[in-house]
C-alpha cells in the first residue's frame, strides 16, 4: 500500500492492490466496512468523517498493473478531491483534472507496481 500526498491539495490518497490488505486497513485505522465483494478490477472510496475533521480518499487496483483500471479509478478520486476542494471542473477550467490525474498515475506505477515512468 502507499500514499500519496497530492501537492497542492491537503489531503492523503492511499492506493493498494491487495484486497484483503486494503479491507483490514479501512477497518482497522478508519473503521470503515468496506464491500468489496463485486471486486474484480478496482475500486474508489471517499470516507469523510465531518465530525472528526478527516477525509481519505481510498483505490484498491489490480494486483497486476493495468493502465485502463488504474486509470478508471483515477478519474473517481481526482473528481471527488477537486469537488471536495471546491474546484469546479468545465470546458475552459480542467488543466486541475488533467495534472492531478497525472500526479496520481505516476506516483501509483512508481511507487505501488515500481515501473519506470518517462
Amino acid at each position: 500500500m502507499i500514499r500519496i500526498k497530492p501537492v497542492i491539495y491537503p489531503c492523503t490518497v492511499f492506493v493498494s492492490n491487495n484486497k484483503e490488505e486494503s479491507l483490514s486497513f479501512l477497518k482497522k485505522k478508519y473503521n470503515y466496512s468496506a464491500n468489496f465483494s463485486n471486486f474484480s478490477l478496482g475500486n474508489s472510496v471517499m470516507l469523510s468523517k465531518e465530525e472528526e475533521g478527516m477525509t481519505i480518499f481510498f483505490i484498491l487496483v489490480s494486483e497486476k498493473y493495468d493502465e485502463v483500471i488504474t486509470s478508471h479509478e483515477c478519474i473517481h478520486i481526482r473528481w471527488w478531491i477537486l469537488d471536495f476542494f471546491g474546484i469546479k471542473i468545465d470546458s475552459e477550467n480542467h488543466e486541475a483534472l488533467t495534472y492531478l490525474h497525472d500526479f496520481i498515475i505516476r506516483k501509483i506505477k512508481k511507487n505501488l507496481y515500481k515501473l519506470w515512468i518517462v
